[in-house]
């Protein structure tokens, strides 16, 4: 369900620590930092943050960035302990099930595709329906959206 970031600080950081690697890298400091240095406030104003719970427990988030008809998946984590139950891939049904009916959402993009990883996080996201397409955009003040305003 959606989500306000910074009333599950405690639980994102127990989601970006429970493994010291991901993607074949350690954690960067952005993320392994105390859950009170993780507050964002009103600073991401076109972020939405999807997550998958356990009860009240957050397991799993998704940081979806909204640029008029794209949604960008920013962040994108789960629980080492939760991954086997397939919360990802929820995770990604729930923001595309909520996503398809908006009129203004025609397209979800999940950030670069390596073709040659076949184990990692690529391969988790052609798994999950994902394709490696080129895009270019022309960011500009036109249209009602401010330069800066991620």
């Amino acid at each position: 369900s959606l989500f306000e970031y910074d009333e599950y600080l405690d639980d994102i950081y127990e989601i970006n620590t429970s493994k010291k690697n991901r993607q074949g890298k350690p954690m960067s400091a952005l993320y392994t930092r105390s859950s009170h240095h993780l507050r964002r406030g009103s600073k991401y104003k076109n972020a939405k943050y999807y997550g998958c719970f356990q009860g009240s427990k957050l397991v799993a988030y998704i940081m979806g960035v909204h640029l008029n008809e794209l949604l960008v998946f920013n962040q994108f984590l789960g629980h080492k302990e939760h991954l086997k139950c397939g919360i990802m891939n929820k995770l990604i049904a729930f923001v595309v099930e909520k996503n398809i009916d908006n009129s203004t959402i025609k397209y979800i993009n999940y950030l670069t595709m390596n073709p040659n990883d076949k184990h990692g996080t690529c391969a988790f996201k052609r798994h999950a329906g994902f394709k490696n397409y080129s895009c270019f955009f022309k960011i500009s003040s036109h249209h009602g959206m401010p330069p800066n305003t991620l």
